[in-house]
């Protein structure tokens, strides 16, 4: 993907094939079927309106897909000023991944980026937790 910094951001990133997450399916019969650009496209668009994960996508994604959105969003915000610090893996604890019902570790990208002043609200939050 263009824009990321290959030190950090290896060219073929493995995808977990199972997990369950909020607004993610293991089962491919409830996917959505567009080509990811278009699924990259529609969660960009959603965020400039400041919608994080579209409502319409809710338990529609395989983790394959979540996981390639989740990629090309990281290159869209590096292209536009970001800058990427590494990689957070979480879930790592079977323990912890059995209270959420996961069956490895995620991961995300730590972005450098001006803060918003957003803060929170509680209702907005899916799920939170500590690890």
């Amino acid at each position: 993907m263009a824009g990321l910094d290959p030190a950090i951001h290896p060219t073929a990133v493995p995808l977990p094939k199972t997990a369950r997450a909020v607004g993610i399916t293991t089962r491919r019969g409830n996917a959505v079927t567009e080509p990811t650009e278009t699924l990259i496209a529609a969660f960009w668009n959603a965020q400039q309106r400041g919608e994080y994960f579209p409502a319409a996508f809710y338990n529609q994604l395989t983790i394959d897909q979540a996981y390639r959105i989740q990629l090309g969003l990281i290159d869209r915000r590096v292209a536009a000023g970001e800058r990427q610090l590494g990689w957070k893996v979480g879930l790592t604890a079977p323990a912890i991944q059995q209270q959420f019902g996961f069956h490895e570790p995620v991961f995300g990208c730590v972005l450098d980026s001006k803060p918003s002043g957003h803060v929170f609200a509680a209702g907005e939050l899916i799920a939170p937790g500590f690890e």
